[in-house]
């Protein structure tokens, strides 16, 4: 489970003028390339789009480059070339854009631009918490960002008219180290665009901070692009490995002199790129063209026969990347443990306590043990003051052992102890999150994003340890559905010690998938006997929630501790728990857990709510189940005008079951013994509702999520059951008393 790296933020939205941070670039003498630009056509295909990019230049400096401030270089922007940095900050990005609005909703969706800007959208935003993604972005801008903003309007008719522009700007403030570090965000919403109108606008900017930066550029945006050109600049002197995914079109490269340095451009040219980047459940790096890149060191190429130097460099392999993180045994491993230190002795003692507790002698068992004790008893502090500065104490490993406690700085160096007593073979494994990123096991990329987790072999496979970062943590081969079926690569971690010095040490480093699930592994079923009175119009509920495969790992931990992943759509933890009346609360306890796949666990809960059926005419009554039958739904699914393929997080079934007894017979009216089935590429939704005798109703909805993917051509399927869901849990129902 992930949580925010820095966790207190400070966010301040207010008119521009009243920050502290430079607007230098409103001095900037921004002049246009023409005077009146030519008319541009815009292909049919988009003639049912609400707003389309019709061409979009933008060149992505990513060296920087140490000068004067801008505003006392240029006097003129031009669409193909700037190359001065107010502070060497990287990268510098200069885009020209001319935009087609068709329709008013494509004016209110698409006329603000907030910079800097994201090439990377879902990774960038992954980490920051789904409550709080419309306040916070990614990513942020340092003091002195915007280098100039300009923007003009083409009427119909044909005649530019000068864009009316409101700045605002948000600023937030991360406490680190000590001291507050300030980003800031600039929001320019364009005033008096008309639909028909076209808009043109040019801007820079530099110095964007977002935490575990990407190194991947998408060419697709949220608008459809008519034209699109990037150019990918570098220093001459600098070897940078670009990788072309999902691209039409192959690279022109140029060399090229800049005011003070020389330049290699690599320039790409696509047409009639799909919208809708940012679209809920998508995987854009599956269908959409971008690129990727590292800087290179030389460090790794072909040589000279009998010669050190590096004749020319190439691609990293991941041995090459990965060596550094290998880790050897000690000479004397026995003089290292019969230190006296508190951490030696303390760690000797838990790992010896945990070692006698299982009869089963191998690896395995015994590190799954020790793991289900972490996870079980230790209790778990996030750090927060230490990174902020606040906390300037010494990490006391042993002493937080002796107490139960896992530190955050310590969750890696407490599993290192641990397989140090244990001295047995045992790896560190690299987990990319496959909702933006994958491991392509014959090429090296940079991951961006990525999580470290332990495994040791058993039999012809691997269990994993993920060192848990909240109180609630996953047991032995236990993953979100995120880190499921995906690559990862095993770095060995007991080597012999002789081999520490070897320069290019020959390693074995394994490509393995991690364990999967299907919808039969992942199920939820909530069930409850209601007990309604006419009399009080009151009633208590007493059920049981079970939860097995993904919907135990991701949300019994809230059942527990109130432990959130805040990366997954929060719709997950919306669930009877929530039904109680305001100042009431539902009693829930725990029945059954249990720490092997598919990790079932029962929770069991009561609860009432008072004046839950209302009283109508004389002998009838109606009630509803608002919040009741809460089956997944993605809250920001819309099926219209939809780009990209639809990724369910995992397969699934997941059942809802309210047997309601009344104190007095009923009849219900409407709705007797009505069965709705809805089924379609996503899965299929069951809604069953029966009178089972004069007293009893029985309300039942099943879902089925069966799909690995929806393609968006069908995206309306998805839309039916997520409709279906939604009208249930508005409906209101009539029982008449008899």
């Amino acid at each position: 489970m992930r949580s925010a790296l820095f966790t207190f933020i400070l966010i301040v939205s207010v008119l521009s003028g009243i920050y502290s941070q430079s607007f230098d670039y409103r001095k900037y003498n921004y002049e246009w390339k023409s005077v009146k630009p030519d008319p541009m056509v815009l292909d049919s295909i988009y003639s049912k789009e609400d707003a389309v990019i019709m061409d979009e230049k933008c060149i992505y400096n990513i060296t920087g480059n140490l000068v004067q401030n801008y505003s006392t270089v240029n006097a003129i922007g031009n669409y193909f070339y700037i190359d001065e940095s107010s502070q060497g900050k990287s990268p510098i990005v200069q885009k020209y854009v001319r935009i087609k609005f068709l329709t008013q909703k494509g004016i209110d969706k698409f006329s603000t631009f907030t910079l800097p800007e994201s090439f990377d959208p879902q990774h960038d935003m992954l980490i920051v918490p789904h409550a709080k993604r419309i306040s916070l972005r990614r990513p942020r801008g340092e003091f002195q960002c915007v280098r100039y903003f300009a923007a003009r309007i083409i009427k119909k008719d044909g005649r530019i008219k000068n864009a009316l522009l409101h700045e605002s700007t948000d600023k937030e403030i991360q406490p680190r180290d000590g001291r507050d570090i300030t980003f800031f965000s600039w929001n320019f919403q364009i005033g008096g665009l008309e639909p028909g109108d076209e808009l043109e606008i040019d801007y820079s900017y530099e110095g964007s901070y977002t935490y575990s930066p990407t190194s991947r550029l998408f060419f697709s945006g949220e608008m459809p692009k008519q034209n699109f050109q990037l150019t990918f600049r570098q220093r001459q002197k600098d070897t940078y490995f670009i990788f072309d995914h999902n691209v039409s079109n192959p690279a022109d490269t140029f060399e090229m002199a800049g005011s003070n340095m020389r330049y290699r451009d690599v320039i790409y040219k696509e047409k009639n790129l799909k919208g809708g980047i940012s679209e809920c459940g998508s995987r854009p790096a599956r269908e959409l063209p971008y690129i990727s890149f590292y800087l290179h060191n030389l460090d790794f190429g072909a040589h000279q026969a009998n010669a050190a130097v590096i004749q020319y460099p190439l691609p990293y392999p991941w041995w090459f990347k990965l060596s550094p993180f290998l880790s050897y045994q000690y000479d004397d491993l026995n003089f290292k443990l019969k230190w006296k230190d508190k951490t030696t002795s303390a760690m000797n003692k838990f790992v010896e306590e945990e070692r006698s507790k299982v009869k089963d002698t191998t690896t395995a068992a015994i590190i799954s043990g020790i793991h289900h004790t972490i996870v079980e008893s230790f209790d778990y502090d996030d750090d927060i003051n230490y990174y902020e500065g606040n906390d300037t104490k010494l990490e006391k490993l042993g002493k937080n052992v002796e107490n139960k406690l896992l530190r955050q700085i310590s969750r890696h160096h407490f599993y290192e102890q641990i397989f140090l007593r244990l001295d047995r073979e045992y790896y560190l494994s690299i987990m990319a999150d496959k909702r933006t990123n994958s491991i392509d096991p014959g090429k090296y990329e940079h991951l961006g994003l990525q999580s470290w987790m332990y495994s040791v072999p058993y039999k012809d496979q691997f269990l994993f340890f993920y060192p848990k970062a909240s109180r609630f943590g996953y047991e032995a081969n236990e993953f979100p559905f995120y880190y499921e079926n995906v690559m990862t690569v095993l770095v060995p971690q007991h080597l012999p010690a002789e081999n520490k010095s070897d320069f290019m040490p020959s390693v074995e480093f394994k490509f393995v998938r991690t364990p999967s699930s299907n919808h039969e592994d992942n199920n939820r079923q909530t069930t409850a006997i209601i007990s309604a009175s006419l009399d009080s119009l009151n009633i208590r509920i007493s059920g049981k929630l079970k939860l097995s495969g993904q919907f135990s790992t991701l949300t019994r931990g809230y059942y527990l501790y109130q432990s959130m992943d805040t990366t997954i759509n929060p719709v997950y933890y919306k669930s009877i728990k929530d039904l109680a009346d305001p100042g009431d609360q539902v009693q829930i306890s725990s029945e059954k857990l249990s720490v092997l796949f598919p990790f079932p666990a029962t929770f069991a809960f009561n609860f009432k709510k008072e004046k839950f059926i209302q009283k109508a005419e004389d002998g009838i009554y109606t009630f509803g189940f608002e919040g009741w039958f809460n089956n997944f739904k993605d809250e920001e699914f819309s099926s219209e005008n939809r780009r990209l393929d639809y990724y369910p997080d995992f397969k699934s079934e997941d059942i809802h079951r309210f047997l309601m007894q009344f104190d007095h017979p009923v009849k219900l009216l409407e709705a007797e013994n009505m069965v709705d089935t809805f089924s379609n590429s996503y899965g299929y939704y069951i809604i069953k509702i029966e009178q089972k005798d004069d007293y009893k109703l029985l309300f039942e909805t099943s879902l089925v999520v069966r799909a690995e993917m929806v393609p968006a051509s069908k995206a309306a399927d998805i839309q039916s059951i997520f409709d279906a869901i939604t009208s249930l849990n508005q409906r209101k129902f009539k029982v008449k008393k008899i």
